[in-house]
C-alpha cells in the first residue's frame, strides 16, 4: 500500500439498461481480488454493494451522496450479511481540484 495508506486500483463500469444499473469491477495490486458491486442511483445518491464478501469477511456499501457541481460525500459501510446492520467505516469528502 502507499505511504499514505490510499488504495490504488483500477474499475471498470457499464450500464445493464434491462435492469437499470451499473456494474462495476475493482482491482488493486495489493488486493489480489477482483471486488465486484451493483449500483444503482438517483437525483439525490449513487448506492454500490458488493455482490461477494471482501477479504476482510464483509459486504460492502459504497455510497456517493450531497453531489454538488464541485464536491460530493462518500462513505464505505461493512456489514456481516450484506442486508443490515451497517457499520460505517470510512468517509471521504471529495473536492475537484481547479
Amino acid at each position: 500500500m502507499p505511504k499514505n495508506n490510499r488504495q490504488v486500483g483500477s474499475n471498470s463500469r457499464a450500464f445493464d439498461k434491462d435492469k437499470q444499473q451499473w456494474l462495476m469491477a475493482w482491482i488493486t495490486k495489493a488486493g489480489k481480488t477482483i471486488d465486484l458491486y451493483s449500483a444503482v442511483s438517483d437525483s439525490n445518491q449513487i448506492v454500490m454493494l458488493s455482490k461477494h464478501k471482501t477479504p476482510q469477511g464483509k459486504y460492502a456499501c459504497i455510497t456517493f451522496f450531497d453531489m454538488q457541481q464541485d464536491s460530493f460525500e462518500w462513505k464505505l459501510q461493512w456489514s456481516n450479511d450484506g442486508k443490515s446492520n451497517w457499520l460505517e467505516v470510512h468517509r471521504i469528502h471529495g473536492k475537484r481540484v481547479k
